[in-house]
């Protein structure tokens, strides 16, 4: 609800309790909402990268981001739930961080960049893990989809919700990374190669 997080495609499930030297993974990271309090107007970077996870600290203090925006927020009504979408391209490379539901009629701002295969092979991502960092962030719904939807799903169907009474409120690791549930962990199984999905937040 309040951003702070993190939504990471891996090729392999991540494992913080060994090496992975193969481990490879898109990470896009949706910053802190900014306080409608203060005077002058401050927003921290939201981004896109690809390189290790749990490096937040070292992305952005070595501006190693593939692509960085600080006006993500500017319009939108920040004092309810917020819905992002991640879409992948994967024949192109492309990938696209933006706004869906309301606010992206207020909001254009999208967070783009194109991977080569050779520094990112957007087929080989098949895991999906959501994060945070010090703070617990309530998140209501994940669709992962392989076609671009026309508006969100939430909107399509207000019944579409996990059932979450079953699983534990959270757990954290040596990271201070938040596991907001134990299906935080997806392996998609659709691998043809020219589609796109779009994971929903």
């Amino acid at each position: 609800m309040n951003g702070d997080m993190m939504l990471t495609l891996s090729n392999e499930q991540i494992n913080t309790g060994k090496q992975q030297p193969n481990l490879r993974c898109l990470i896009s990271y949706i910053a802190e909402k900014p306080s409608t309090k203060d005077f002058h107007y401050h927003e921290n970077e939201s981004y896109l990268y690809n390189g290790r996870p749990f490096q937040h600290e070292f992305v952005i203090n070595g501006t190693k981001y593939a692509i960085k925006s600080r006006s993500f927020y500017i319009g939108c009504n920040t004092d309810d739930f917020m819905t992002f979408c991640l879409e992948i391209q994967r024949s192109t490379g492309k990938v696209i961080l933006s706004h869906a539901g309301p606010n992206s009629i207020y909001n254009h701002e999208q967070i783009s960049s194109t991977f080569s295969k050779s520094d990112l092979d957007l087929n080989q991502l098949n895991y999906i893990h959501v994060s945070a960092r010090a703070r617990t962030v309530p998140i209501r719904n994940v669709f992962v989809t392989f076609e671009k939807q026309p508006k969100p799903l939430d909107e399509t169907d207000s019944n579409v919700q996990l059932d979450s009474s079953g699983l534990p409120d959270n757990s954290s690791d040596n990271n201070n990374t938040t596991i907001l549930s134990t299906k935080d962990t997806v392996n998609q199984q659709d691998q043809s190669s020219g589609k796109t999905y779009s994971s929903m937040l």
